[in-house]
């Protein structure tokens, strides 16, 4: 077989696309956002900690990261990160020593609110050619487990 047919046959495996195309729409939010000194990381975390307050349960790192689907360690070093920005504030928990509450900042929730809409208009304008979104997002969450 030919270089060329090796990499036409590369280029049509459904791995390799979905990696392409992760490449290109994570270039895409992070353009999106650096101009808010952001990072797609920061950004999740910060979402999910608004999306518990908004259903009233109190937060902790290992909630947070639960939920966010992130690596408890890996939290624990964006939300330093994010207490430094003044976006997030932690207060000792009374019931768990080594546990924190994580809230939202003032500061915080209006950063979340402005690269919301920044997120939203670029996947809206990123995924605008899949025909059938409601069945595609089926498929990925799917393919997630």
């Amino acid at each position: 077989m030919s270089k060329k047919k090796q990499s036409q046959n590369r280029n049509r495996r459904t791995g390799y696309l979905l990696w392409q195309v992760s490449n290109t729409w994570q270039r895409n939010i992070k353009i999106v956002l650096d101009p808010l000194d952001l990072t797609h990381v920061q950004y999740l975390l910060l979402e999910t900690l608004e999306q518990l307050k908004t259903d009233g349960e109190p937060a902790t790192q290992v909630k947070l990261a639960r939920e966010a689907g992130t690596d408890v360690m890996m939290t624990s070093k964006v939300l330093r990160v994010l207490e430094q920005k003044k976006w997030v504030s932690r207060k000792a928990n009374r019931a768990d020593a080594r546990a924190f509450h994580i809230a939202l900042t003032p500061a915080g929730e209006r950063v979340v609110s402005k690269a919301r809409q920044l997120v939203n208009d670029a996947d809206r304008n990123f995924f605008s050619s899949i025909s059938k979104p409601e069945k595609f997002n089926d498929n990925l969450s799917s393919l997630a487990g």
